[in-house]
């Protein structure tokens, strides 16, 4: 494992991220410093998720042979992120409710669409989710979230939806329980464009977020810079 550095908690949205390098040329790294937050505190110098593209002729697959390409997309994006935060993680296990177990000490999470997998690995609990942002019912804004929830955000309506929608998601891959918690994990607050502040059961989260593709890519913030990278595989 390699030593890490302690990472500050203050978030300084005027300044402008620190540049810092990538392994393969083609790939698009975007840094948000990190903010205030109540989950865990990392003691990595950064954490790194992976946004992986998926290649062209695999997004006509369907059923179970998508489903295995998928997730198998996924943890190839897992182990580019570890690889980049310099965590070695072992074999990739799921409890009874399909969370994932710690791997030799580290926590992961994955998200996958039909054009792009995510993933991200680090020391503290962890959460990704991935989204793209289209239509919907209007029936499922209510779901997502209630009226005082809607009238935090004052951006296009399918945008805000699935920033809440990702937000809310990333949450609760941190704490185990999944989208039968949904009504207990609420948005607080829409600090900017890149920042939401949530609730669940009586606890603050902070959730940073980037934008590719019209997909939204929500991040747990654990306490130290998120380093995003687009790999162009």
């Amino acid at each position: 494992m390699r030593t890490a550095g302690s990472c500050s908690s203050r978030w300084m949205p005027t300044q402008a991220p620190e540049p810092f390098q990538t392994y393969l040329s083609r790939s698009l790294a975007i840094s948000i410093v990190p903010g205030n937050t109540t989950a865990g505190k990392s003691a990595l110098k950064a954490i790194c998720p992976v946004l992986l593209p998926v290649a062209p002729d695999k997004r006509s697959l369907s059923g179970r042979e998508k489903v295995s390409y998928l997730s198998a997309h996924a943890r190839k994006a897992l182990a580019l992120s570890a690889r980049e935060a310099g965590i070695a993680l072992g074999a990739l296990e799921k409890n009874d409710a399909g969370a994932p177990r710690p791997s030799n000490g580290y926590y992961w999470s994955v998200a996958h669409k039909p054009d792009y997998a995510a993933a991200v690995a680090a020391d503290v609990p962890i959460g990704i989710d991935l989204e793209k942002i289209r239509a919907v019912a209007p029936g499922l804004y209510n779901k997502i979230a209630d009226k005082s929830e809607w009238l935090l955000g004052h951006e296009d309506r399918e945008h805000l939806f699935f920033r809440y929608w990702t937000a809310k998601e990333a949450v609760l891959k941190v704490a185990g329980t999944g989208i039968r918690e949904l009504a207990h994990c609420r948005v607080t607050g829409v600090v900017d464009a890149r920042l939401i502040g949530l609730d669940f059961k009586g606890k603050p989260f902070q959730v940073r977020q980037f934008f590719h593709d019209r997909h939204v890519i929500a991040v747990v913030d654990v306490g130290c810079p998120i380093e995003l990278k687009r790999i162009d595989s």
